[in-house]
């Protein structure tokens, strides 16, 4: 693997790492967050809604595990067994990273509602 992917991969990682780590101490949110909130909630319109939706949406396994599943009997047909398995230990890694984050990182939005009714 070369060098310099290898560092910015782990340039990235500890990004995330230290931003874990500031939740875990700041359970009422980061510095920003409240901010960063707010700024998306004021830009607000039902086509924005609907497009975030869309892709939130994506995200959760009853979306994701269709796809995953049609890619790899796909991989499966045209014979490409190092790309299956490399398909498969990718998902089962990004599942086990998710669940473990939320069991060891356990974070709630900041409520939002209540929030700009005070602003």
């Amino acid at each position: 693997m070369n060098t310099r992917v290898l560092l910015w991969a782990l340039f990235f990682l500890q990004i995330f790492v230290l931003l874990a780590i500031a939740i875990s101490y700041h359970p009422q949110g980061v510095w920003a967050d409240q901010e960063i909130l707010y700024a998306l909630h004021g830009t607000s319109n039902p086509v924005l809604d609907k497009f975030a939706s869309f892709f939130t949406n994506l995200g959760i396994y009853g979306a994701t595990t269709p796809i995953l599943l049609l890619l790899s009997l796909v991989l499966a047909y045209q014979q490409k067994w190092r790309y299956l398995l490399y398909v498969a230990i990718t998902a089962l890694g990004s599942i086990a990273l998710t669940y473990e984050t939320k069991v060891f990182f356990p974070y709630s939005s900041p409520s939002l509602a209540i929030n700009l009714s005070l602003a």
